[in-house]
C-alpha cells in the first residue's frame, strides 16, 4: 500500500442507478476517499455480536478496516463489495417498503457495500396513515 497512488479520476462509468422491483431506485458507486469516516461510524456502530459474526472477532481495528475499504486508486485497485450483503439488504428495505403501506417515501443515502456487508448509513422515512379499507373487504 505504500508508494505513489496514480492520478485517475473517479470511474463514473462504475456508477449506476438501480430500479427496484418497487420503482425505487438506488445508486450503486465504489468508495471514495472521502467515505472512510462514514465506514468507521458504521463499524463502530455494530453490536459485539455482530462484529463477532462478521469478523470473527468482537474487536476489531476500525480504522484500519475502513482505511483499506478506501484504499482505492480507481486504475489497479478497487475495493471489494460483498455484493450478496448488498442485495440483501436491498431486498430487505424494498419488502419493508412493500409490506408497510404507511410509508409513503424512503430515502436511503448513502448505502454502502463493505468488503464484508452492506449498510444504509443514513435514512429518511416518511409515514402517513394509510387509507382505509372499503367496507366488506377481506384484510391479507
Amino acid at each position: 500500500m505504500g508508494g505513489t497512488m496514480p492520478n485517475v479520476a473517479f470511474p463514473a462509468h462504475l456508477e449506476a442507478d438501480l430500479v427496484l422491483r418497487d420503482g425505487s431506485t438506488v445508486r450503486i458507486r465504489p468508495t471514495r476517499r472521502g467515505d472512510e469516516t462514514r465506514i468507521e461510524n458504521y463499524l463502530i456502530g455494530l453490536s459485539p455480536e455482530t462484529r463477532r459474526l462478521r469478523f470473527l472477532s468482537p474487536a476489531i481495528d476500525v480504522r484500519d478496516i475502513a482505511r483499506r475499504a478506501v484504499d482505492v486508486d480507481h486504475a489497479n485497485r478497487l475495493p471489494k463489495m460483498d455484493v450478496a450483503a448488498l442485495e440483501e439488504m436491498l431486498l430487505r428495505v424494498s419488502a419493508l417498503a412493500e409490506g408497510h403501506p404507511e410509508i409513503v417515501d424512503m430515502d436511503c443515502n448513502p448505502v454502502m457495500a463493505l468488503p464484508e456487508g452492506a449498510v444504509v448509513v443514513d435514512a429518511r422515512v416518511r409515514v402517513e396513515q394509510p387509507p382505509p379499507k372499503p367496507l366488506g373487504s377481506r384484510g391479507g
